[in-house]
């Protein structure tokens, strides 16, 4: 009766306490010398993000800007970008990020200051994302994200610590970057890996290890308070994960000992509050927010989300004490202070708070008598106690179903599901879903219940294979689609069947069941890749009887690759499935393969897009190295019009049989040359085989145009390159360039092969060429500045120190501009070069 009492009169004072959305800047530190950085860091505080990135912008595309210069401004655009970034929704934010990214991603002076950015960039990126992963814990696509994404920011973190020393002291108008910094950064993101991973007491412990050791090597200074205190705030909510109450108490007092400041007392109170909700202490956390709360106004928007969670917490325990009415005001509390956040634009909170009272209202859906249970089963699995969640959820099964509350026991179902399936009980799982669904089989919803049961049937199998279980597991797939044909479980259900029927090798009637799966179901192109799998057995082992198949599967494979939408391939089984109906093609279909040469060319594209960090997917290097191999073999297949394609490679090396006119070897060559691999090995399979082209091309009798003969030579340069003889290849460029404006790239292919070779005879070869460039071009165009640069490069490359000093003081005093911005620069570089050359 003291606690219901109790709750009354603090919902009551709730009611009448006033709040604010205002937040106070915590720990401002500002440095005399830095002004220019802290007028940004007042623009961005105020959220006036494009006046901010306006002013970096106009002053980084200033052609005269100089290095120290673009080093500050290129921060700020970054963390102009940053800030930003986390004031818009996830999907909103990405393209901020990635101009963040771009603005401070260059190798160019001050290196290590720009790479030391893109590492505190990452961090707080992965900060970004564990506070977004508090709305929605169970998105797997998120967690994978901040696990990867944490990962690299640890690891860039790690590397900028290592070149810190450099850069403390450093003398920039940049912010500067400290070891304290860093490793503040550092042991927040070990922190929030431990808090994500609580429940594993394993990987907890060792990140928070990890996050003490960071966190205890930033030191107080009269520079570094701010990073100090946040590394005593960090280390206070560590101990609190870590349970280690005697250190938690000692430091929140250290940190508050001596200090006046109401929102270091209220960061204090959030982790104390946080502590009190762990230890399930709900009405103790409402107090201390509400006695916080008449002495400090307003409170921070966190501390408000926490007290709705204490809130929320707090009418579910009400609840089973059986005061509905009592539980009810407390929701309805938690339910508007919320749209008062909404409506103050506090999304976060707002959105958090939602999730809290969610999480009370299951009360409503189970009852008190099986929330309860449901409440304990959920915190033995969040500690890892799958053994109590598992008999607390069989409890809670056995009292649904006596009290025939079918609704509760299918969610009932799905929980204890996975908590069986974690502990690997298949069999007990089995037994305690079929009981289940046996109990109304056809109450709606009882069909996902029924997958569940082939699920588990599945996994017995799968643990322990006999005969009997796996018809127990086909038998369960057929009865499924004859009770519950029109359900959506079916066409998952079919997707088994047909695996299955793979799995007995019974090809023809795996091919009828992958059929049946729409485009629109997830599985659609892995069924389409069992499919082509099926077709390559069935035509190895029925080729007497295989003409009429051959022609189904020639038909279905273009069918399926002019119907591939391109922007939607977000998936390795799509790529595999693709790359599976092109190799049909190759080994079966006859005449023009008019569908494969589009196709390759998306591929390429889609690879080459994959490359890239902020690709639409993600693969793994060695499986994004491998369809670049078969995309490489299956281009030489089609464009030779040979059809089988393992004997690819074979054909490959005897590329005579392949060349048997003047077009079939010209047609191969440019193939040839355009393929790009990062083997080393393959690039020498590839010169090697344009080479013997070449040979019996030249032995053809057949003339060849000029244009055809130069191709013909670049085509034999470039196999040369390839595999290794610079020494054949660059007189033949040589040959080749001497018509060629300066601009061509066979000009600067040329130029790279004989910095490569970087022998005398070929720097000597580098300012001949460069020479007659320069002496045969117009000056003042943009190509003569071009070349005069090279050629004084080309001259402190061979020691013609003197004469490259002349070209360049010449041409800069007579063209200021040197033609280009970009050529300026480079000019200015060269010119810092030569003053210390000897």
């Amino acid at each position: 009766m003291k606690f219901v009492c109790w709750v009354i009169l603090m919902v009551g004072c709730l009611s009448i306490i006033p709040e604010s959305p205002a937040q106070e800047r915590e720990f401002v530190i500002v440095n005399q010398d830095d002004s220019e950085h802290r007028y940004f860091e007042s623009l961005r505080q105020r959220r006036l993000f494009a006046l901010a990135e306006l002013l970096c912008q106009r002053a980084l595309n200033d052609p005269a800007i100089r290095p120290p210069f673009e080093l500050l401004y290129r921060i700020e655009l970054a963390r102009t970008f940053r800030d930003h970034a986390q004031t818009v929704p996830l999907n909103d934010s990405k393209s901020l990020w990635e101009q963040a990214f771009q603005a401070v991603n260059i190798d160019k002076l001050y290196a290590d200051r720009y790479q030391a950015e893109v590492a505190l960039l990452e961090a707080s990126r992965v900060e970004q994302l564990f506070w977004v992963l508090q709305l929605n814990p169970a998105n797997t696509e998120l967690r994978q994200q901040f696990e990867k994404l944490s990962a690299s920011a640890i690891q860039q973190l790690q590397k900028a610590l290592t070149a810190s020393k450099a850069l403390s002291g450093a003398e920039t108008i940049a912010p500067e970057v400290t070891t304290d910094e860093i490793q503040l950064a550092l042991g927040r993101c070990y922190l929030r890996i431990a808090d994500w991973n609580s429940s594993n007491a394993s990987i907890r412990t060792r990140y928070l290890s990890l996050s003490k050791s960071s966190l205890k090597e930033v030191h107080r200074s009269i520079l570094s308070q701010e990073y100090y205190l946040d590394a005593q705030l960090l280390l206070l909510t560590g101990y609190r994960l870590g349970r280690q109450s005697e250190e938690f108490n000692k430091t929140a007092a250290a940190i508050l000992s001596g200090s006046t400041s109401s929102i270091l007392e209220q960061r204090v109170a959030e982790e104390r509050v946080r502590y009190l909700i762990d230890q399930a202490q709900y009405s103790e956390a409402a107090t201390l927010i509400n006695e916080l709360a008449k002495k400090q106004n307003p409170l921070s928007t966190r501390l408000r989300g926490l007290r709705l969670k204490a809130l929320a917490e707090l009418s579910v325990q009400v609840r089973l004490k059986g005061d509905e009415e009592l539980a009810n005001k407390l929701v309805e509390e938690v339910r508007l202070r919320t749209s008062q956040l909404a409506a103050e634009g506090q999304a976060f909170e707002a959105q958090l708070a939602s999730r809290y009272l969610s999480d009370a209202v299951a009360v409503q859906t189970f009852g008190p008598e099986l929330a309860a249970l449901v409440n304990q089963a959920r915190t033995a699995v969040r500690d890892g106690d799958f053994t109590t969640a598992r008999q607390t959820y069989e409890a809670a099964i056995l009292s649904a179903q006596n009290s025939g509350r079918w609704e509760q026991l299918i969610q009932l179902a799905r929980e204890v599901a996975e908590v069986y399936f974690r502990g690997q009980h298949y069999s007990e799982a089995a037994t305690q879903l079929n009981s289940i669904w046996m109990s109304s089989p056809n109450f709606p919803g009882m069909d996902q219940i029924h997958l569940l049961w082939i699920t588990s049937l599945e996994k017995v199998y799968s643990a322990q294979p006999t005969l009997e279980k796996l018809n127990a597991y086909a038998n369960a797939l057929a009865d499924h689609l004859q009770r519950y044909s029109q359900r959506e479980t079916a066409l998952d259900v079919r997707w088994r069947l047909a695996e299955l029927t793979f799995a007995r090798r019974q090809f023809a009637d795996a091919i009828v069941e992958y059929r049946q799966i729409p485009s629109t179901h997830s599985r659609y192109f892995d069924a389409q890749n069992r499919i082509f799998q099926c077709y390559d057995y069935l035509l190895k082992t029925q080729e007497a009887e295989n003409r009429e198949l051959l022609s189904d599967v020639v038909s279905l494979a273009n069918r399926f690759l002019t119907s591939v939408e391109w922007q939607r391939v977000e998936t390795a089984s799509q790529v595999e499935a693709i790359l599976q109906a092109c190799q049909f093609l190759l080994n079966f279909e006859t005449g023009l393969h008019q569908s494969l040469p589009e196709t390759f060319r998306e591929l390429q594209a889609l690879f080459t897009d994959l490359k890239n960090s902020d690709a639409r997917f993600q693969v793994e290097p060695e499986l994004l190295a491998k369809w670049n191999r078969s995309l490489t073999i299956n281009r030489g297949i089609l464009l030779v019009q040979l059809g089988r394609s393992q004997e690819a490679f074979q054909l490959f090396e005897g590329a005579d049989s392949l060349t048997n006119t003047q077009q079939e070897a010209m047609f191969l060559l440019e193939q040839l040359a355009e393929i790009e691999s990062a083997d080393s090995q393959t690039e020498q399979i590839l010169g090697s085989i344009s080479l013997r082209v070449i040979a019996r091309l030249k032995l053809m009798t057949t003339s060849l145009t000029p244009q055809q003969a130069n191709t013909l030579k670049r085509y034999e340069a470039e196999a040369y390159y390839k595999i290794g003889r610079l020494s054949k290849a660059i007189p033949i460029y040589q040959e080749l360039v001497q018509d060629l404006p300066v601009n061509d790239p066979l000009v600067a292919r040329l130029t790279a092969l004989l910095v490569e070779c970087n022998n005398q005879e070929c720097l000597e070869a580098l300012y001949t060429l460069w020479k007659k460039k320069a002496a045969t071009t117009r000056q003042g165009e943009l190509n003569w500045h071009r070349a005069r640069y090279e050629l004084a490069n080309a001259c402190l490359r061979t020691g013609r120190i003197e004469e490259a000093k002349k070209i360049v003081s010449v041409t800069t005093l007579l063209y200021p501009d040197a033609g280009s911005a970009e050529l300026k620069q480079r000019y200015a570089e060269l010119s810092r070069l030569l003053k210390n050359a000897k």
